[in-house]
């Protein structure tokens, strides 16, 4: 049996073929969140303490992952999403619009700025940065993950009404209805990004070929998917990448 596909020396055809056989790329042998969490677990340090951006009920971190001695805070919009989260995830919770007024108590506050498939449902994006730049102390970084605006299911989610969308997802990909949330996809693309950022220290936006997990309940879509994504990585479309890294410091 042939090994996993690399998209860098088969051909479109051969990779459908091998695609619908249930012969993946290699970047879909982990979970779509490993990278991000990777860099989180490199950054994290004993005592620091870590602002988790509309983290909700969920986390990005979970407490027994965490080291010891940190300051865990959750922000998001929504006091019930918050409240929703396992005993213990939070050590202090921030109801608040990460894109609205600036929470001056919060101002230069944090080693850690974290966001987990957040940032596409919040607008203005540029405020957005601007607060957790703003809330983090000198030298402190942001790892951050969100959805690309040129992805053909964020441009798909900008113009189906929000009822037939909440059903489509809980349908086909199996998501709880709760936890679908409007999105914006305000300016998640490389070059806005990069742009956004540019008052920041070190700043990497990286771009994750990952959308093909989309399409999971259609072997024909999913390897068409895959050798449109060949194209983009081929010819170097990060602004279409289904979704984006950033991390700054």
């Amino acid at each position: 049996m042939a090994g996993p596909v690399s998209v860098d020396d088969v051909r479109p055809f051969e990779l459908a073929r091998r695609s619908i056989a249930g012969e993946l790329p290699l970047r879909y042998q982990r979970k779509l969140e490993y990278s991000f969490h990777e860099r989180i677990d490199a950054a994290l340090q004993p005592g620091m303490k870590i602002l988790d951006v509309g983290s909700g009920r969920l986390p990005c971190r979970a407490p027994n992952v965490r080291p010891s001695d940190c300051h865990y805070v959750g922000l998001d919009i929504s006091a019930a999403e918050l409240a929703a989260a396992a005993p213990g995830s939070y050590d202090e919770c921030v109801v608040a619009d990460i894109a609205g007024p600036r929470d001056e108590r919060l101002v230069g506050q944090f080693d850690l700025v974290v966001s987990f498939q957040v940032l596409e449902h919040v607008r203005p994006l540029d405020v957005a940065l601007h607060n957790m730049h703003a809330y983090l102390r000198p030298g402190g970084r942001l790892v951050a993950q969100m959805s690309g605006t040129f992805a053909p299911f964020s441009l798909l989610g900008k113009v189906v009404p929000e009822r037939p969308k909440v059903w489509l997802l809980s349908t086909l990909l199996d998501r709880e209805p709760a936890e679908i949330f409007p999105a914006h996809y305000d300016r998640c693309y490389a070059t806005a990004l990069r742009r956004m950022t540019e008052g920041w220290g070190e700043v990497d936006v990286v771009p994750l070929h990952r959308g093909a997990s989309y399409l999971h309940f259609s072997k024909l879509l999913r390897a068409c998917y895959l050798v449109y994504e060949r194209t983009l990585t081929r010819r170097g479309l990060d602004d279409l990448a289904a979704y984006f890294i950033v991390e700054a410091t």
